[in-house]
């Protein structure tokens, strides 16, 4: 039909072009990101239902969606600074494709997002945070079962991703930080924590500390005690 065509001939050229008009000047040109990534939206989402977090393609597009995780957000990191609000849009980007993250890829990207977590400021750590849970707590059980927990469950990116949470946790009273921390332990298999075991208790004592000291609000209480919980059943 007339769509894949369209899809191809002009939209496919159209983005890119936005994309290359970036990399020229990328403070100059901000905005051509942010087209670009919203005609990706425009093309390529058929359907978005924010509240069970199931992201429908639409089954017409030939738009290879990998090749533009590379190009929309791996490239976007590869060289800063960029500004502020192409990188927020480009972890938004990550976010609502990352059903679309091939598994082979999966760990290099959990890999990129602890390394903007400990070099980025505090609008972009935030944005990475809850990009890394989104990746982390697929909605959908056997997405999960596939892609994250298989992602987690290697021995150097369970140690990568729980050393960077606890260093936030211990600086950043922060509920994404909480939030990654439990579900990232949730996912990973016993046999994996016996390396950590002393790091993630210390961890546990100063954040009940400063739970005792400065209460944090409920959400985050609520998740420091699933993940007590979870430890000690371990």
């Amino acid at each position: 039909g007339i769509y894949p065509s369209l899809i191809t001939q002009y939209l496919n050229k159209t983005i890119q072009t936005y994309l290359n008009n970036y990399y020229t000047d990328k403070n100059k040109n901000w905005n051509d990101k942010i087209v670009a990534i919203n005609l990706i939206f425009a093309v390529q989402i058929k359907n978005f239902a924010q509240r069970i977090g199931v992201t429908e393609m639409n089954p017409n597009s030939t738009i290879d969606v990998p090749s533009l995780i590379r190009e929309v957000f791996t490239k976007e990191f590869e060289s800063l600074p960029s500004p502020l609000i192409t990188q927020v849009y480009s972890m938004k980007f990550l976010t609502m494709f990352r059903l679309q993250i091939p598994i082979q890829f999966l760990s290099n990207m959990f890999g990129m997002l602890i390394n903007i977590l400990n070099t980025s400021n505090n609008v972009i750590q935030n944005a990475c945070l809850l990009t890394l849970e989104k990746i982390l707590f697929m909605k959908d059980l056997n997405t999960r079962e596939n892609l994250s927990k298989a992602a987690v469950n290697n021995q150097t990116t369970f140690t990568d991703i729980i050393t960077s949470l606890m260093k936030f946790i211990n600086t950043d009273n922060n509920i994404f930080a909480m939030r990654c921390f439990y579900r990232t332990l949730f996912l990973t298999d016993n046999s994996y924590y016996s390396s950590m075991a002393e790091s993630i208790a210390s961890t546990m004592k100063s954040i009940i500390k400063n739970i005792i000291i400065n209460p944090q609000q409920d959400e985050y209480n609520y998740y420091f005690f699933e993940t007590c919980s979870l430890v000690m059943n371990k």
